[in-house]
């Protein structure tokens, strides 16, 4: 004789708890899948072209142990970005060979920032969404989210931090951008305008 089945109470239980589930997973991934949009201005290849003279400015202004200052707009950004992004690519060698970054949006909201970023893996889009605020600490200027979201999924605690992280990884793909913001020594958000100071000394 074979085992005895279970009580079909129970394995009706049993199926409604797996399509339940089931259900769970479907929607997490539509909300994964379902694009947020940039909130960011966008800006003209004047204004990205100004961008790009500033930021040369504060590089050598490091390079020659200087301190500067330079004041950015959120749509001078975009516009700087669309620049920098346009091919070749940037790749993220950490997720995929074919993980592409399309669009990199800033936004700024009193003294908050939205980052946001639209890129494809293999073929399928996909948009990420980092909000928080700048805080300074004994010299050291520091991004400190309190949101991160891959499409419409707020992700907390551990995930976030682990997605955060490689989203970081991008910043591998800007030398320069990423040796301003190591030296930078104060920034603030103030009525939509970045102002940062960098320290070469």
């Amino acid at each position: 004789m074979g085992a005895p089945r279970p009580p079909a109470k129970r394995r009706g239980a049993s199926k409604v708890l797996r399509n339940l589930i089931l259900i769970l997973l479907i929607g997490l991934l539509v909300l994964m899948l379902w694009p947020t949009r940039p909130l960011g201005p966008m800006g003209s290849e004047q204004l990205g072209q100004a961008g790009l003279a500033k930021i040369d400015e504060l590089y050598q202004a490091i390079e020659q142990g200087q301190r500067r200052v330079a004041e950015f707009t959120d749509q001078e950004l975009n516009a700087y970005l669309e620049m920098r992004l346009a091919p070749p690519e940037v790749e993220d060698e950490v997720v995929s060979t074919a993980f592409v970054v399309e669009q990199l949006n800033v936004a700024f909201t009193d003294s908050r920032f939205i980052a946001h970023i639209t890129a494809r893996w293999m073929f399928v889009p996909v948009t990420y969404q980092v909000a928080g605020t700048i805080e300074e600490s004994a010299g050291n200027v520091d991004l400190v989210p309190d949101l991160v979201k891959v499409g419409h999924l707020p992700l907390q605690g551990f995930v976030g931090a682990y997605r955060l992280s490689r989203m970081q990884t991008l910043l591998n793909a800007f030398d320069r951008e990423q040796i301003v913001f190591d030296h930078l020594e104060r920034a603030e958000i103030r009525h939509g305008v970045l102002r940062v100071m960098v320290s070469g000394e």
